[in-house]
């Protein structure tokens, strides 16, 4: 095979995965783990993943604090609570300030006693779904993909896809 071929076949390689959205493998001082994925999101501003990330035994459900805003571009990457029986607190990822979530990739692995399996946008709280997937959680009560809390918590979805989670109400999606 010719320079030329080989160059060719690495280029129609590099842009079949890169229109695949395949998660990229990470470079040095990425997220490489839950807890880093927690305060890369604390601090606000875009949050791209390069790697999956999965929860650890005794981690707590990612949190977007009040007055944060954060977009979290998945990236082809799956974030997973890794929860098999249902827990206290077992969202996956709870919303106080504003979240938007673009790029292909999932949210799944949350599995809660409560409401919110995947995504739970409490009070106050604002989310938008422009890309990705919510699936694979469940919630023991409502909202087993995304549960969101009150009147003044907003949820839209404007692209991205939320199906295979479950709860006895709103498997899917459930408001307040």
């Amino acid at each position: 095979m010719t320079n030329r071929n080989t160059r060719w076949i690495l280029a129609l390689l590099l842009c079949a995965v890169m229109a695949l959205g395949l998660c990229m493998a990470h470079a040095e001082g990425e997220i490489t783990t839950w807890a880093e994925l927690q305060t890369a999101i604390s601090a606000g501003g875009t949050v791209t993943l390069t790697q999956s990330i999965t929860a650890a035994s005794g981690d707590s459900a990612l949190t977007v604090p009040k007055n944060v805003t954060v977009t979290l571009d998945l990236n082809g990457c799956t974030i997973d609570r890794g929860l098999i029986e249902p827990t206290k607190n077992g969202s996956v990822i709870f919303v106080n300030g504003m979240l938007t979530i673009t790029g292909n990739g999932t949210i799944t692995g949350g599995n809660t006693n409560s409401v919110g399996g995947g995504i739970w946008v409490k009070a106050g709280g604002r989310c938008t779904l422009s890309g990705g997937m919510v699936s694979g959680n469940h919630a023991n009560q409502n909202g087993g993909g995304v549960y969101v809390s009150g009147t003044d918590a907003h949820f839209t979805l404007n692209g991205g896809t939320i199906m295979n989670n479950t709860a006895p109400s709103g498997g899917g999606i459930a408001f307040q």
